[in-house]
């Protein structure tokens, strides 16, 4: 994340770089590429500009020319006149650039007992929910022998024949895996859902 700040004073200035330094991290690196006193002017507009940094004032305005070429450009310009807003919203900006966690969540396992063909839908297995429980909206990964050999979001879900949301351990269910149809007995059904996780600094 780079930015480009001008405010009132120079000490002003000298605490805001010193500040946006100190919320550096390994994982986003944050850069004062221009600071100074004084107006936003144009140049502060094409710096941030070509850099796609943060246009930030504090205390202090704006050219009339320099806002004309930021509407232009659509280059934002943000201003503060409290110093820790100014810090926390760069630091928000930085967090918004990390990736999110994946996070992988166990819902349950079904054995397979039997296995069904269907015309027009293909297979469906026959399944005892052995712990947890199934969701029809999650994931499925298809282990045989205790190894994955297919990843895939569940398509099908009954319990004595009718479509069901959710079917809990020691139910019997049948379930179809989309894109899937090797089903044998003896394999399992592990169920998951997939949480994303906002990264702090």
């Amino acid at each position: 994340v780079e930015v480009v700040v001008k405010s009132d004073t120079r000490g002003s200035t000298e605490a805001i770089v010193r500040q946006i330094e100190d919320i550096q991290s390994e994982k986003v690196i944050i850069k004062v590429i221009h600071s100074g006193v004084g107006l936003i002017n144009e140049s502060d507009v094409s710096l941030a500009t070509a850099s796609n940094a943060l246009l930030l004032s504090f205390n202090t305005s704006v050219t009339k020319e320099a806002k004309q070429k930021a509407k232009l450009n659509k280059q934002h310009i943000s201003n503060f006149s409290i110093i820790y807003e100014l810090i926390e919203y760069v630091s928000d900006h930085a967090s918004g650039k990390l990736k999110p966690k994946i996070k992988e969540n166990y819902l349950g396992k079904a054995e397979i007992l039997k296995v069904f063909k269907v015309s027009k839908i293909g297979s469906i297995a026959g399944c005892i929910v052995s712990d947890g429980l199934v969701n029809k909206d999650a994931k499925a990964r298809v282990l045989r022998n205790e190894e994955p050999i297919f990843d895939g979001k569940i398509s099908s879900l009954k319990r004595e024949k009718n479509e069901s949301n959710e079917v809990r351990a020691g139910t019997e269910c049948g379930i179809g895996i989309k894109d899937f149809d090797e089903f044998e007995v003896g394999d399992f059904i592990e169920v998951y859902n997939i949480e994303e996780i906002a990264q702090s600094l």
